[in-house]
């Protein structure tokens, strides 16, 4: 069974939930996706945009104060880091 590494780099996107949720939701094999989140926020400005789907068993999430953030490369490099061997990688922010 082949898998799919979906690797996702967020800055306080607040459609983030909502864009983990479709994607599951809409896949024809969803035990075969994986998805390896850096997600950037603020506290406590952004807690009730980031809840449910994040505690998914299929995602993996690095969280990170996002007045810390080093760039839009150095998230990739943090979420790519979640990367347990899937077969496939597709890289989305």
């Amino acid at each position: 069974m082949e898998t799919i590494f979906v690797e996702m780099a967020s800055y306080r996107d607040i459609e983030c939930c909502a864009t983990i949720a479709d994607l599951l939701a809409k896949a024809v094999h969803p035990e075969r996706i994986f998805i390896g989140l850096c997600l950037q926020y603020r506290w406590p400005q952004d807690r009730y945009h980031f809840k449910r789907p994040l505690y998914h068993p299929q995602v993996r999430c690095r969280a990170f104060d996002a007045g810390k953030s080093l760039g839009v490369g150095w998230a990739r490099s943090e979420a790519q880091r979640l990367w347990q061997g899937e077969d496939y990688i597709l890289s989305i922010d």
